[in-house]
């Protein structure tokens, strides 16, 4: 009965035609899809060990979960139509996924869950399907090799080495299965996350150890970068239409995003409302943004529920789209009424501004305290070109303060006469300016670093090289303004290493402080940009800039 038993699946399997079944049906634009191995099914495949359920149970009722789609997708090893029309069914991974991106082409964000040879259908359907729709794969146990066991091959090996910087992944992998998918096999040509599970207490489960008894730590990484998937730039839908409808909605709760590149401005902004009855966030990327479901869960019960009807983030970035999208995104239960602030554009007169930052910073300074403040003043803003840094507000601090504590002041170099303006004067302003840039570039990406990166390995000197590394490359094989899938592909490419990768969320935080966002397009900071390219000056080269 066995042996019948087991004849009568493998003739299922060969001649099964393919078939998508949805579990939850929600009117999403997001599909989560279930795709099961070689001589098996989605309901063998994905039963939970020692538990009722499946590894779908384990997501489709989490709590940023519940606006997405879930369906499984079944196929069989020789699909009868193809057999009918007397195609070769030898290698019809193609064919399988044209069939399945027929079923679910009216899906945005598709991100497909593959286990064993599954994991391979996933890898052929996103290079096939993903300029047209946003794609990211999980694989399971998947022979990427393609030497484990005779599967259906995918030919696409070199497509895959080509376009895999820009399609997000992640290779899962377990040291329980060592005979028919191991670990360095599971693992080939993943350019992104990789997940490794050295539990030896699930021997016995082998090659279903990770589909049917994920590990915690798997699925939180599962969980989170999906998360950060469908908030990311991959997601195509417009945030202004997104924004448009949310608006038109009854509100009880508003939701102000308030943002800058300027870590002085963001503060000073801050500590305007400090003492209002509103809810004050800081902590974005650290705190509020996914960390575990548990806790996701309680921060936005506690700021959605609560008894506080204006809620404000405050984000030290260039852009705030990943959290506009994080924001939007929340289940439909949470109705409020969104809108932003660009406090970098928020202002038309930019050199004035920039005239009382500086004499704000004179004055708060202990050591000229004095009865004529003024006199102290170290430089005046409208001698320098206004498009070289003068109008940010954290470079005026950092440049005033290596000035003050040279004693350089506008009213000793005027004492001194016309001559000494002309040439000593603007010489030591362009030297210390020069030191100022350094500095300020220094200050700015050793805050990325803390920010945005999780991976203690890459130190803030590497960190810094390669995110130039990226800008350079950006800007010589493509002409801003640049796409989302460019970016990303220069920083999978710039940090890859073996298993280790950044998440969408550290792409996205250092994105949100480098780019400005409008739409589809991204435009490097226009501070950032200029801060680079004085570095690379010399002497004589700032004089003539700064005072041209």
């Amino acid at each position: 009965m066995v042996i019948e038993h087991l004849m009568l699946n493998l003739v299922r399997y060969i001649v099964r035609p393919s078939n998508l079944h949805f579990l939850t049906h929600r009117d999403s634009d997001t599909l989560i899809v279930f795709i099961h191995g070689i001589f098996s099914s989605s309901e063998n495949a994905f039963k939970l060990y020692n538990k009722d359920g499946f590894f779908w149970d384990l997501l489709k009722d989490q709590y940023h979960f519940t606006n997405i789609d879930f369906a499984k997708f079944s196929y069989g090893r020789w699909d009868l139509s193809y057999l009918l029309s007397l195609d070769n069914p030898k290698n019809n991974l193609k064919k399988i996924s044209e069939e399945l991106y027929y079923q679910i082409r009216c899906y945005t964000n598709v991100i497909l869950i593959g286990h064993s040879q599954g994991g391979l259908l996933s890898k052929v359907y996103a290079l096939l399907f993903s300029n047209v729709q946003s794609i990211m794969i999980i694989t399971l146990h998947t022979p990427h090799k393609d030497r484990s066991l005779y599967v259906m091959r995918s030919n696409l090996q070199k497509e895959w080495s080509e376009k895999s910087y820009q399609i997000p992944h992640i290779f899962a992998a377990s040291v329980c299965d060592n005979k028919i998918v191991k670990p360095i096999t599971a693992l080939s040509s993943c350019t992104d996350l990789s997940y490794v599970s050295r539990r030896n207490k699930y021997k016995k489960l082998g090659h279903s150890h990770l589909s049917t008894c994920p590990d915690y730590r798997l699925l939180k990484l599962i969980r989170g970068e999906i998360i950060y998937f469908t908030n990311s730039g991959f997601n195509k839908k417009s945030i202004s239409q997104q924004i448009t409808k949310l608006n038109s909605l009854p509100s009880i709760k508003y939701i102000t995003i308030i943002y800058s590149s300027s870590y002085q401005r963001i503060t000073d902004a801050y500590n305007i409302n400090l003492h209002t009855k509103d809810l004050l966030i800081t902590n974005i990327w650290g705190g509020i943004l996914y960390n575990s479901n548990k806790e996701t869960k309680y921060l936005y019960k506690k700021l959605l529920d609560g008894k506080k009807t204006n809620i404000k983030f405050y984000i030290n970035a260039r852009s705030a789209t990943f959290i506009t999208r994080h924001i939007l995104n929340l289940p439909d239960n949470s109705i409020f009424r969104l809108s932003s602030i660009d406090l970098d554009r928020h202002s038309k007169d930019k050199i004035s501004i920039a005239n009382d930052n500086l004499c704000e910073y004179v004055f708060a300074l202990k050591s000229f305290n004095q009865v004529n403040p003024y006199k102290y003043t170290t430089f005046d803003v409208y001698d320098f070109n206004k498009k070289y840094l003068i109008d940010h507000y954290d470079f005026i601090s950092l440049f005033s303060k290596l000035l003050c504590n040279r004693r350089l002041t506008i009213r000793e170099a005027y004492k001194k006469g016309d001559s000494y303006i002309q040439t000593k004067y603007k010489d030591l302003l362009s030297i210390i300016y020069q030191k100022a840039v350094r500095r300020f570039l220094n200050s700015y990406f050793n805050k990325m670093h803390k920010e945005c990166i999780t991976d203690f390995d890459i130190s803030s000197i590497v960190f810094r090289n390669k995110i130039c590394s990226i800008i350079d490359n950006l800007h010589l094989y493509s002409a801003p303004p640049f796409n989302y899938v460019e970016i990303i592909r220069e920083f999978k490419f710039a940090f890859n290493k073996k298993y280790t990768n950044l998440s969408i969320k550290e792409i996205e935080c250092c994105i949100s402080k480098l780019f400005t966002c409008d739409g589809p397009y991204y435009r490097l900071d226009r501070n950032i940009r200029l801060s680079l390219s004085l570095n690379k000056l010399n002497k004589n080269e700032y004089r003539t800039i700064l005072f041209s």
